[in-house]
């Protein structure tokens, strides 16, 4: 009989059972059969049992489908780290003995770890100190440290001219260290993070277990049957469980800092290969210390003692390396050497077996590092010493990224050192040994494992949710090819194909032009950032997490295929709606809006561009036309379905308010007026519509946090950002209202903008189409304090309420600008070079540093487009035709027709309310602040047309 055919859940059991049993032994957990032993059977048999029930009731084959939430359950189990609860017992004995020289025999021993860690001490013969446990007498005496410690924990010895000589042992590993030191420093001993017990292992099994049977009762209705919506949701489990358990282990970049271990002299040029080769453009000077190399022939010992006098020295270990004793190089271990930073301005190093005794050449101080290392290297019989102040530093920011894979240091003459080492600030200690490439040129490069910020959690998180949105993409999109097809067998086949070939046809050919990106003004910003793992606030929490996500894959084009799905998915979803209800004459006007708008906007240059208004009025496009179909088609869709979809688009809204808090009003407004038509008035909905508004404007409170825990920071920051949205209209209302301003307004704003920049200059340079004036004088003044801040803005409003029609003059001629033409210019100004309207522009066309090295170091290659000449074209033409107004009046003419449309009113006038926002508060004139419009214009007349023949013929009614 074949197993899964049973639907005895008694005749599973016992299999379970001894399934359980082989499992526990295989992990292993334990060594022995023992009573624990059966009751752990016992527990996982029965969850087994339970498990494969669910799984063979009333079913006679396991589909693709079924095992899906056991995929997914896996995946998940293994993105929790295993718990490292097996600590060694650490012991210290102060032997009584001491090295010749020394004074006294005293041991002084610290035991640095994280406070959160429990550790226990027994220290009988020992002095307790403040922060340090101290043997002086009866000695030989023991002190012992168990427990539980926090990675990168160490013991801290003291070393100097009373030390004597102490036995330290770790777990089954013991060592004697010569403690004594004529200059004091600290020897730090790396201790080894905890093992993984039968304990961890039990617990990833309950974890597996438990998914396994939550992720089954989510996608598995009481029938038995899969929808549609239960395998997509088994779909985006499973790609949840893979995307987590692919990023658990990265870590950010982080800085770069290489120290020159051969040859002789000192390194003058570094070259960087991101992918495309080592270039002209990642070619940099260098300035550091020089590196002197001796070798020492008929050196046969195998062991070879470091000494340090008018100075100290720390044993710096290869990351991964068992714990070693500082001053011993062993070469019967030690395969790859030893590597010593050396303390002290003049110290005077030598290296002795015990017979013989070199002393090595002290390399001078150089004013370019003060750091110093000596790499102690065998070949046969041949001891090859290099001494080397030669340490290069790179920022991850300015000169070093996650798509560098290699680097080559050469000399003045060209002569590449052939062997590096990569140190870190971050993991103090430890180094990386890089190897030699096989082919070509340069050493390649290994990162460092660094524990995660705040905000390099969030972009992990926010790398799932962009696979899980790449999932509902791609399935909204052949649902949408599905209905297109459904539409065309309905005698429409040459318009479906044409609207088809045209828009996909349009944006691809934006593809071949733009690919792989377009990135203008300061779009590189979050590239930056990702590579810190860490965050501003500059350009809000969402933006800067969730490209450091899509970066997380390594591959930034990742971005413009996103928005690729998502723009197809907006133009196609509105006409595959259109052409559900319309058909004949009106049907081919469809065709011409859809062939012929999208070359007379800039969707093709908006779709490639990386930039966060960009990406957000694609983000609410989404929102708006998802908003509208759950609306009307809310009464045709099944509980499962409706539970999806709303909490798709809530968790969109989410992201959505994270990107901008300037979305938080349309959103709302979106969602209350959608379901004051949709559903009847009630408590209930009050309740829920009260739930999600609150939760739409406190996410950024709850986040921010989170992400950014140096509140102070983050407040200057918000204040610094806050400045910009009133600082240019009263910066406009000193240059045009000198004569009309009450004097002492004028003064108040005159001393209150004087604290944030150098007014003088902003008057003479003011434009109200940027704020390029501020930039240029800002950091010559303190960041805005509260009362700073809080001043501008009431002095905003109180001259908004006194001088309204300059006010409004000042506003609308920003705000038209952002439409795309000023129609209410001001009079011309002094400076031309800063009045002018900033237009589109892409820094992947750069020639000219530093803009090529950014764009080569971000991965992007020394020749990132197809043709520079046609990506121009493309530039051009989109500044050319860059325009809103067509797009503001369909909103306007769509709550005209309230009564026929009124759920696509409702959306219109949601933009209404946003575009409302950036008339008073916008900083500057940037046209891609309303990127959605472009969006909507498209489908709004659409939508209009759509919901006035549904309501017309089919009727959509309050759900009761």
């Amino acid at each position: 009989m074949n197993f899964l055919q049973m639907r005895n859940a008694k005749s599973l059991y016992p299999i379970c059972f001894f399934l359980a049993l082989i499992l526990l032994f295989l992990a292993p957990l334990y060594s022995s059969l023992s009573l624990g032993n059966v009751i752990y059977s016992l527990i996982l048999s029965v969850s087994g049992a339970v498990s494969f029930f669910f799984i063979t009731k009333d079913k006679k084959a396991i589909s693709i489908w079924v095992i899906a939430p056991l995929v997914a359950a896996l995946f998940f189990t293994f993105s929790v780290p295993l718990v490292q609860n097996d600590f060694p017992v650490v012991s210290i004995t102060a032997t009584g003995q001491k090295n010749p020289e020394s004074i006294s025999s005293e041991v002084f021993v610290q035991f640095v770890t994280n406070p959160k860690s429990h550790i226990s001490v027994s220290y009988p013969g020992w002095e307790k100190r403040p922060g340090v446990y101290v043997s002086y007498q009866n000695q030989p005496n023991t002190i012992t440290f168990s427990g539980q410690w926090s990675n990168d924990s160490h013991l801290s010895l003291t070393s100097h001219a009373y030390s004597g000589i102490a036995k330290l042992k770790i777990g089954n590993d013991e060592r004697e260290i010569d403690l004594y030191s004529s200059n004091a420093h600290t020897i730090n001993i790396p201790l080894p993070d905890g093992a993984v017990s039968w304990k961890s292992w039990l617990q990833r099994i309950s974890i597996f277990i438990s998914l396994s049977l939550l992720f089954f009762a989510l996608t598995t209705p009481g029938s038995g049957r899969q929808s549609e919506i239960a395998k997509l949701l088994a779909l985006c489990l499973v790609v949840t469980g893979a995307s987590l358990w692919y990023v658990k282990d990265i870590s950010y970049t982080g800085d770069l800092e290489l120290v020159v271990l051969s040859g002789n002299g000192s390194p003058s040029k570094m070259s960087f290969d991101a992918g495309y080769g080592f270039t002209k453009a990642l070619t940099f000077p260098v300035k550091t210390g020089s590196v002197h190399t001796e070798n020492y022939p008929n050196s046969s010992s195998s062991e070879w003692h470091l000494e340090v006098s008018d100075g100290s020295f720390s044993r710096v270990l290869l990351d991964g390396e068992a714990i070693q004793t500082e001053q011993v190089c062993d070469f019967s271990k030690e395969s790859k050497g030893c590597v010593y930073q050396i303390f002290g301005d003049n110290p005077h190093i030598w290296l002795t077996d015990g017979h013989i005794k070199y002393q090595l050449v002290n390399v001078e101080r150089n004013k370019n590092t003060d750091k110093y290392f000596v790499y102690i290297s065998k070949n046969k019989d041949v001891l090859t010493v290099t001494s080397s102040r030669a340490v290069i530093y790179s920022a991850a920011w300015e000169r070093y990224s996650q798509w560098v894979n290699s680097v080559s240091v050469t000399d003045k003459n060209n002569s590449e050192f052939s062997t590096l080492i990569r140190i870190s600030a971050l993991k103090p200690g430890v180094y990386k040994a890089l190897s030699v490439n096989e082919k070509g040129e340069g050493v390649k490069l290994t990162s460092f494992n660094y524990p995660d910020f705040g905000s390099f959690t969030a972009m992990k998180v926010a790398f799932v949710l962009v696979c899980i949105s790449f999932v509902l993409l791609t399935y909204f999109l052949f649902a949408i090819m599905r209905c297109l097809i459904s539409s065309a067998i309905n005698a429409q086949s040459k318009k479906i194909w044409i609207v088809c070939f045209g828009i996909f046809g349009w944006l691809l050919i934006a593809m071949v032009i733009g690919w792989p990106a377009v990135l203008g003004w300061d779009g590189f910003s979050p590239y930056i950032q990702a590579q810190g793992g860490q965050i501003t606030l500059w350009y809000g929490i969402g933006y800067p997490l969730i490209v450091g996500g899509f970066l997380l894959s390594n591959m930034p084009q990742v971005i413009t295929v996103w928005s690729f799905l998502a723009t197809s998915v907006v133009l196609l979803g509105s006409c595959s709606l259109f052409f559900r209800y319309y058909q004949g004459k009106l049907a081919w006007w469809g065709v011409i809006w859809a062939i012929v708008y999208i070359p007379l906007t800039v969707i093709m240059l908006g779709m490639l561009t990386h930039l966060r208004d960009a990406f957000n009025g694609l983000t609410l496009a989404l929102f708006m036309l998802g908003s509208f179909c759950l609306a009307i088609y809310w009464r045709k869709l099944n509980l499962n379905a409706k539970l999806f979809f709303t909490v798709t688009l809530f968790v969109l809204g989410i992201a959505l308010a994270l990107l901008r808090i300037d979305n938080v009003p349309s959103l709302i407004f979106i969602a209350i007026g959608l379901s004051l038509l949709t559903f009847k008035p009630s408590v209930k909905l009050f309740s829920v519509l009260l739930l999600i508004a609150m939760s739409w404007g406190a996410i950024n409170k709850v986040v921010e946090p989170l992400v950014y825990p140096d509140r102070h920071r983050a407040e200057e920051e918000k204040r610094l950002y806050a400045s910009t949205a009133v600082m240019n209209p009263l910066t406009g209302m000193l240059v045009y209202g000198k004569d009309k301003l009450d004097p002492q307004l004028y003064k108040d704003i005159y001393v209150s903008l004087n604290k944030i920049m150098d007014v003088e200059y902003a008057l003479k340079n003011w434009s109200p189409y940027n704020v390029v004036y501020w930039h240029q004088t800002a950091s010559e003044r303190p960041l805005p304090t509260s009362e700073v801040s809080k001043q501008l803005t009431k002095l905003y409003f109180i001259s908004a309420i006194k001088e309204p029609v300059l006010f409004l003059h000042l506003r609308l001629s920003s705000f038209t600008a952002i439409l795309g033409k000023d129609i209410f210019p001001l009079p011309p100004i002094a400076s031309p070079q800063f009045n002018i309207l900033p237009g589109l522009s892409d820094h992947l066309l750069s020639t000219t540093n530093p803009w090529k090295q950014t764009v080569e170091l971000m991965g992007f290659g020394p020749h990132p487009h197809l043709s520079a000449n046609l990506m121009k074209s493309l530039m051009k033409w989109s500044d050319y035709i860059s325009s809103n107004y067509l797009q503001i009046l369909m909103c306007f003419m769509a709550i005209v027709f309230f009564k026929r449309a009124p759920f696509a009113a409702v959306i219109a006038c949601a933009e209404l309310i946003r575009a409302t926002v950036f008339l008073f508060f916008a900083p500057a004139s940037v046209f891609l602040y309303l990127y959605e419009l472009q969006l909507i214009g498209f489908m709004l007349p659409m939508l209009i047309l759509i919901e006035s023949k549904v309501r017309k013929y089919k009727g959509v009614g309050n759900d009761c």
